[in-house]
């Protein structure tokens, strides 16, 4: 479900920077002192930019938006697997651990970010198997696992710094070490702990002290800015993300009901450790909020432990069912997520193939039909009380809608209907020997990656001599506001349209313009 119609959304602000650093590790050859726009990037460590650089040179190029997020949808698929093996080591149960892979990898916050080529996915997979390597090596009682804890830990941190060791391991070790088996609590449990975390610091820290040791300068700027966007960029209140349970999606209501102690403890056996999953999930809340730079996307760690909290309810209730033990209240909660997923399937398939059949492909349109079936089959196994069936059918009908229609239906309701893309000025002017200007203030990512070539600041050319000229020009606003009348009089110019750089509809457009030098 990760790799479906990988190249319908165009890439994001986040995405965009990524693949500019990578493009130009693979046209400019800067792999370790990484740039975007041809100026130092090294606010990010490199391993996603290296592996997707890796993945373009391999496949022929940066021209396939789909090749260029199979990485980061390959890395989603290996975060599920991590989470499936982290989760039957912590429950011993093979069905519960299966469910919770089912769940987190239909998780919507899971499978946005997997499905774009960004940072997130890569430092919070690689922390998950982190901590099942770690589970793993004190079950089987072998360094072997503790080693590559470390490994994938320095490999979380070259994906996105102490973001994931802040967000996921923190946390886990809290809970582990305060409410985890007593038993465990000696001395070799550190040895350990301290092994992963500082070798994985050793290993994955390298790169940051590279860039301070051969380029200070700009290592401590770059510090300075990290440091002041935490407190500075995007600032929200504390209670920012209690609304964190709607990203929970079709799993929400289950979600809830493990929210309440009382009833959730009743039901969950006592091999699910109930205490040390709703503490993961408070303290991780907690760690998340007290930062003042927050974003709805950042909720992605909060993510795994609310999977396997979902994944435990959903695993007692079926159980419960089964067994005929079953309140009316429990069997009302097991099948929330299927009846709103049948009542989703349906609506989606008349939707799709009564107002948008001309323009679905065969695939699509096969998958519509699939869909209303299995909500059929969902009703009638909700009728007939059949929970491990109405579970599985309402899984597969998830992972054919996010296969091949999540991404039309996000342009459908989120999209731009009216997409006017910048990379169409390619159709209309010839951009070669041709030079990109834009205000400082106005640069933007996605502008770059869309026109497939570097935008300069205008602050570092001069418009009062000929010899600069030809050359384009972008802004969001028309060129009149930007230029005296005295320069625009020497100046030819040809407005060549305005153009879209956000996937979602905006009133931010760039304007292009090809600006030349007057012969007269």
């Amino acid at each position: 479900m990760f790799f479906g119609q990988l190249d319908v959304i165009p890439p994001d602000l986040m995405e965009s920077r990524n693949l500019i650093t990578a493009r130009e590790m693979v046209q400019e050859g800067n792999w370790w002192h990484t740039t975007m726009n041809l100026e130092p990037r090294h606010e990010k460590p490199p391993l996603p930019t290296w592996i997707t650089a890796i993945i373009a040179s391999i496949g022929g190029g940066f021209d396939n938006l789909t090749l260029l997020r199979l990485p980061s949808a390959f890395i989603g698929t290996i975060m599920v697997l991590f989470f499936y093996g982290f989760c039957f080591r912590l429950t011993k149960s093979r069905n519960l651990a299966f469910i919770a892979g089912a769940v987190m990898a239909s998780n919507f916050m899971i499978l946005s970010q997997a499905r774009i080529n960004a940072w997130d996915i890569y430092t919070h997979a690689f922390m998950v198997g982190t901590l099942w390597a770690f589970l793993e090596g004190i079950e089987r009682k072998k360094w072997r696992y503790h080693c590559l804890a470390a490994f994938l830990f320095a490999m979380s941190f070259m994906s996105k710094g102490p973001v994931s060791l802040y967000t996921v391991w923190l946390p886990f070790l809290i809970v582990f070490l305060v409410i985890g088996n007593r038993r465990k609590l000696n001395p070799t449990l550190w040895k350990p702990i301290l092994f992963i975390t500082s070798i994985g610091l050793l290993l994955g820290g390298f790169w940051y002290l590279s860039m301070y040791l051969t380029d200070q300068n700009v290592a401590k700027a770059i510090i300075e800015k990290e440091l002041n966007g935490w407190g500075n960029r995007h600032p929200r209140p504390f209670y920012f993300y209690l609304h964190f349970p709607i990203f929970m999606g079709i799993w929400m209501i289950p979600f809830l009901a493990f929210l309440f102690p009382k009833y959730a403890k009743s039901k969950i056996n006592a091999q699910i450790p109930y205490q040390q999953i709703l503490l993961w999930i408070v303290i991780t809340l907690i760690l998340l909020s007290i930062v003042p730079t927050k974003k709805e996307r950042y909720l992605l760690p909060i993510m795994i432990p609310s999977s396997l909290a979902i994944a435990s309810m959903i695993h007692a209730l079926i159980k419960g069912i089964r067994s005929g033990t079953s309140a009316k209240l429990d069997r009302y909660l097991f099948y929330s997520a299927p009846i709103l997923v049948s009542v989703a399937c349906l609506l989606i398939s008349v939707y799709f193939v009564f107002f948008k059949r001309l323009s679905l492909n065969n695939l699509q349109l096969l998958s519509c039909i699939l869909l209303l079936f299995l909500a059929i089959a969902i009703i009638r196994f909700v009728k007939m009380n059949r929970a491990k069936y109405a579970l599985g059918a309402t899984f597969i009908a998830v992972g054919v809608f996010c296969f091949s229609l999540l991404a039309r239906s996000q342009l459908i309701f989120e999209g731009n209907h009216k997409f006017n893309s910048l990379t169409n000025v390619q159709n209309k002017i010839d951009l070669n020997k041709k030079r990109c200007y834009a205000l400082q203030k106005d640069l933007d990512p996605r502008m770059i990656w869309l026109l497939g070539q570097n935008v300069y600041s205008s602050e570092g050319i001069s418009f009062t001599k000929k010899e600069n000229f030809p050359l384009i020009y972008l802004s969001y606003v028309p060129i009149e506001n930007h230029f005296s009348q005295e320069i625009l009089k020497k100046l030819e110019v040809e407005f060549i349209g305005k153009y879209d750089i956000r996937p979602r509809k905006s009133e931010w457009q760039a304007h292009v313009y090809e600006l030349t030098w007057r012969k007269n």
